[in-house]
C-alpha cells in the first residue's frame, strides 16, 4: 500500500521540518518530515502518561517516538524509522510487550484519517 503515496512535498501543506529525536540509551533520530499524528495518554491516578508521535520523512519513511514518564518515574524516550507503515505499526505493538497501547491507536487512527493511501490500515483485515 505504500507504493501509492504521492509527491509529498504536494500533499503536505507545509514545507518539512529538521527534526532530532533524542532517545534514551541509543543514539539521536534525526529525519526532515512532517508531523502527521501525535497523542497523549494520562494513567486515571495522573502519575504515569505516555505520548507518541508519527512522521513521515522527506525519504518517505515513518517515524514513530514513545515517550513515557510519570511524577515517580524517569522520562524514557524510544523512537523508530521504518520503510513502511505496517512496520512502525509492528514497532509500536513490540515496543509495549505485543500490544498497542492507547496513545497508539490513537496516532495509527489519525494517521489513517490524514494519509489517504493508509486507508483502512487501522484496522487488521482477516
Amino acid at each position: 500500500m505504500d507504493s501509492n503515496i504521492p509527491d509529498l512535498h504536494d500533499f503536505f501543506d507545509s514545507t518539512p521540518v529538521s527534526e532530532r529525536i533524542t532517545r534514551t540509551n541509543d543514539l539521536d533520530l534525526a529525519f526532515n518530515g512532517w508531523l502527521v499524528a501525535s497523542a497523549d495518554i494520562t494513567d486515571y491516578t495522573r502519575t504515569r502518561w505516555t505520548k507518541v508521535s508519527l512522521w513521515m520523512t522527506t525519504k518517505r519513511a515513518y517515524v514513530a517516538q514513545i515517550t513515557q514518564g510519570g511524577t515517580t518515574l524517569p522520562t524514557v524516550s524510544r523512537a523508530a524509522a521504518r520503510h513502511s507503515f505496517e512496520e512502525i505499526v509492528e514497532w509500536m505493538r513490540e515496543d509495549n510487550r505485543g500490544q498497542l497501547g492507547g496513545a497508539s491507536k490513537k496516532v495509527i487512527a489519525v494517521a489513517c484519517d490524514r494519509l489517504p493511501w493508509l486507508e483502512g490500515e487501522d484496522v487488521e483485515q482477516v
